[in-house]
């Protein structure tokens, strides 16, 4: 049986064996494989080739393929296109350094699936990083600070509409008891991301466009 070694897209498994359900042949160099992840079942594709063998007679080395056992990467063969595209970290620009820090972390445990407790512990801290410098008075729940900021003007009511339905938001004394279903990691990413993005990115989108100091900069690429 042959099989690709690549990350899956679908579940984000890292490394993992592909298994090859079928080839299509291009021409001596190059060849698509058809997969199949053994942990998530989804489909996906990659195109290879092999330089090495560019000068081969015909029969060609990419025929040889169909009836290859294990990875041809490891025999000469390079992928150098993959369908669908693995997911790349998710991150609002212009954020300050120290909220840089708790999201990238947030955004590398997303995937693959079964760190969702780790990855939402992230997420919370990138908000609560961000609330506070924002408003370094602030205490208590995220829900809590959220409803201030919301009061002063910092935050929109739709904002803290939506905090209220984000589970890890408005029920934090939950955490410990229940672990983080993948929809609820899920709707905390897109909560933290749109918070975040309203705080940070959109007016340091502003001040960098008018050639003025980001606020609390300086900011960090994103991963």
């Amino acid at each position: 049986m042959a099989t690709i070694k690549h990350q899956c897209p679908h579940c984000g498994v890292k490394d993992i064996a592909l298994v090859v359900l079928a080839w299509t042949i291009g021409d001596h160099t190059k060849a698509f494989a058809h997969l199949r992840c053994p942990r998530c079942q989804f489909p996906s594709a990659a195109r290879i080739t092999s330089w090495v063998y560019i000068r081969a007679p015909i029969p060609t080395q990419a025929n040889q393929l169909l009836n290859f056992s294990g990875d041809p990467t490891a025999s000469g063969w390079t992928v150098i296109g993959f369908w669908p595209a693995v997911p790349s970290p998710r991150m609002p620009e212009l954020l300050p350094p120290a909220v840089v820090h708790a999201y990238r972390q947030a955004e590398q445990t997303y995937f693959p699936e079964g760190n969702e407790d780790a990855s939402g512990t992230m997420y919370r801290k990138a908000l609560d990083v961000g609330l506070k410098l924002i408003e370094p008075a602030l205490t208590g729940t995220l829900g809590a600070k959220i409803k201030c900021l919301t009061k002063t003007g910092k935050l929109t009511a739709e904002l803290a509409a939506w905090a209220d339905q984000v589970r890890e938001i408005g029920n934090e004394a939950a955490h410990d008891a229940d672990p983080l279903t993948r929809d609820e990691l899920t709707a905390l990413r897109s909560f933290t991301e749109m918070v975040l993005t309203y705080l940070f990115t959109l007016p340091n989108m502003v001040r960098k466009r008018r050639g003025v100091a980001l606020l609390y900069g300086p900011v960090d690429p994103a991963p």
